[in-house]
């Protein structure tokens, strides 16, 4: 079984490979900004009760912490539309070696496993990624959203008690 998921690797399937190492990428560099923000955010102390931030946050200049929500939020939506691409060029490299099957008819078990091969990685690519995404990517955004917005409320806020 191994060997026919390789057979077409030199041929259309080393667009979806290499698709592949450049989401693995952008996973990082979306998860490191994620990080970044939420390491930012970590001494945000919020008393519900008082509505005030710690010494430590009233000191962050809130055009930073901005810069850092807009970046962090534009590499994960890059991931995500990234991770949307797989079952797309799966199915090209499906239509991509029926389409060379047409043209040439006495390649037909080669072109078949090229096609069966270009939807098995683009549907497998796919699958991994957004369980990577539910699973480490989206819970942290959500958190450093709400984190973010509690912190420029309780900015605005204090900038308001101080007028």
């Amino acid at each position: 079984m191994t060997d026919v998921l390789f057979m077409n690797f030199f041929g259309y399937d080393l667009i979806i490979w290499i698709f592949m190492i450049i989401t693995v990428y952008m996973y990082a560099k979306c998860k490191k900004c994620a990080n970044n923000l939420h390491e930012e955010m970590q001494p945000f102390f919020y008393i519900p009760v008082k509505n005030e931030l710690s010494d430590e946050v009233t000191e962050i200049p809130i055009e930073t912490i901005v810069k850092m929500r807009e970046k962090s939020t534009k590499n994960y939506s890059i991931f995500t539309n990234m991770i949307a691409v797989f079952p797309l060029l799966g199915i090209l490299g499906t239509v991509y070696s029926l389409l060379k099957l047409v043209s040439d008819s006495s390649d037909v078990t080669g072109s078949f496993y090229g096609a069966l091969t270009s939807t098995f990685w683009g549907i497998v690519f796919a699958i991994f990624f957004k369980l990577l995404d539910s699973a480490l990517t989206a819970p942290l955004m959500e958190e450093n959203e709400k984190d973010v917005e509690r912190f420029l409320d309780s900015k605005s806020s204090q900038e308001k008690a101080k007028k």
